[in-house]
């Protein structure tokens, strides 16, 4: 479960950075959000759709639905799925150590 959590927080924090950065773009400059036609719609449906694409983009599957528009995002995306990729490779690390303990566990049980 920390696992998840742990998945949940960066997923969070990478679409609010994806979020937020829409906010520096200079005058007449297009972002993603005006991209997706979401300027006039509530920060909750901007920051649902940030999420979404921080998600989609850890997970590796990218839809290319929501894409990063300008240099400012797209260097935000290099860092966000660095970070993502070494999370994941942390999760699966973690996950194979608990299958490990198991089976050292199972293997001392039936000595």
């Amino acid at each position: 479960m920390k696992l998840l959590g742990l998945i949940i927080y960066v997923a969070h924090w990478c679409g609010c950075g994806f979020r937020y950065l829409s906010f520096f773009n200079e005058k007449g400059e297009l972002g993603w959000i005006e991209k997706q036609n979401l300027t006039h719609e509530t920060a909750f449906v901007q920051y649902l759709n940030s999420l979404y694409y921080a998600v989609i983009t850890m997970i590796t599957v990218g839809y290319g639905d929501i894409t990063p528009v300008s240099v400012k995002e797209k260097t935000y995306v290099v860092f966000m799925t660095l970070i993502s990729c070494m999370v994941f490779a942390y999760v699966l690390n973690a996950v194979g150590a608990i299958f490990q303990d198991l089976a050292k566990r199972n293997s001392k049980f039936k000595k």
